[in-house]
């Protein structure tokens, strides 16, 4: 393969490189000149496009995007960043990165799949070209060198690592759930796993770099409370049957990232050391509020309790959903606008859980316009309220969509 760029890089060459694998994925690499433009093909490519879409604009709403331009339409999705740049959406550097990024991903899966863990289980991959098939206008120019550099630092270090053998493509799955639950300090991390990310978008949305997630990963597999699957492979989680009269709840990462609270007329015990809190369940309906302001939350909380609902505050979003598998509540308030994940991503995610799915889930937003109303009905949210928080809005909310 470097031979091949080294060459095309040198002749000036305009057209595509196809690397092919024999029984296996497909690659393509544009050139223009001799200089690097675009990359298509090889496993996952569309989550490839959407996670690095999402990576470089994630103020866009993915849903409009990809209406932009048909499925059909031959570079599709070069042609999408071209209406993009033309609409102002996207910065040019943004789109250097953007491309740049793409074609590093590619090369080092080219490279991982040539090379192997081992001499036996290296691939030939056969190149081929044809001149002149590129898109017909420019939108930014990858400098060859660099970007071959960038992807030889990330499998060197790939490697090293001991982890030739795992592709960042394959699909983490969790094989063990009850012997996590024992695992306190990878709960944030496990709540993400749910079979149907990459380990690229795990560390994407886990705020790390995919070597280190990887890594973190490890001694779960080794002993046998994760797998990786090269599709992906939704599994619903056995969670542990509590009794009736008592229930324990993780907290994500301190007593201040998730907090229980019932009203008055329901027994109620202090958080413990380890940062559980335990509570008598009753009847009355549970309201869980996902929301990163621990203001939001404690209004919430003042309201709900005092008309006699119990309430759980989750205010870190990337544990929010393994919260709610955990807390069984009967409604849910989203926030919008958080770090790490915003509202959007959650409240898919939320429709995906079948213990989750039908449960009602009402946005919180400080903004109420058109746009984010249609983009949170594609996700699945039931209604929307508005900020700030007040209480004959939020019990007309509940009497509107919760049955008890």
């Amino acid at each position: 393969m470097y031979q091949a760029i080294n060459q095309l890089k040198t002749n000036l060459f305009t057209g595509r490189l196809n690397l092919e694998a024999r029984d296996g994925p497909t690659w393509t690499l544009y050139f223009r000149l001799g200089r690097l433009i675009w990359q298509t093909g090889g496993p996952n490519s569309d989550e490839r496009w959407r996670r690095h879409l999402l990576r470089y604009c994630p103020h866009l709403d993915f849903a409009l995007i990809e209406q932009i331009v048909p499925q059909q339409d031959s570079y599709r999705e070069y042609r999408i960043l071209a209406q993009l740049q033309q609409q102002k959406l996207i910065e040019q550097q943004q789109l250097v990165n953007l491309i740049t990024s793409t074609i590093a991903e590619v090369l080092f899966d080219v490279m991982q799949y040539s090379e192997g863990a081992t001499a036996s289980q290296q691939q030939q991959l056969s190149c081929t070209t044809v001149v002149g098939e590129v898109p017909s206008f420019l939108l930014a120019v990858v400098s060859t060198e660099e970007v071959l550099k960038q992807a030889t630092q990330a499998w060197k270090q790939w490697r090293d690592a001991g982890l030739s053998a795992y592709s960042p493509n394959l699909f983490p799955v969790v094989q063990q759930f009850d012997h996590l639950q024992l695992e306190a300090s990878f709960q944030p991390l496990i709540s993400l796993v749910d079979g149907t990310q990459t380990l690229r978008s795990l560390a994407q949305k886990s705020g790390q770099d995919v070597l280190s997630l990887t890594l973190n990963l490890m001694p779960l597999v080794k002993v046998g409370a994760i797998a990786f699957s090269s599709v992906p492979s939704f599994r619903k989680y056995n969670l542990p049957t509590h009794s009736q009269e008592n229930i324990t709840f993780l907290a994500a990462k301190s007593e201040e990232d998730t907090f229980l609270q019932v009203s008055p007329n329901w027994r109620k015990t202090a958080p413990t050391k380890t940062g559980k809190q335990i509570i008598n369940p009753s009847g009355a309906p549970l309201v869980a509020c996902v929301d990163d302001s621990p203001v939001v939350c404690r209004r919430l909380e003042e309201i709900l309790t005092q008309h006699s609902y119990r309430f759980v505050g989750i205010q870190e979003s990337l544990t929010a959903v393994f919260q709610l598998i955990k807390s069984k509540p009967d409604f849910i308030f989203l926030d919008l606008l958080m770090p790490k994940m915003n509202g959007y991503e959650i409240c898919s995610q939320i429709r995906k859980t079948p213990s989750l799915r039908d449960v009602p889930v009402v946005i919180l937003t400080g903004k109420d316009g058109l746009v984010d109303r249609m983009r949170a009905k594609l996700v699945g949210a039931t209604d929307f309220l508005s900020k700030p928080v007040e209480t004959e809005k939020v019990l007309h909310v509940l009497h509107r969509h919760l049955v008890v």
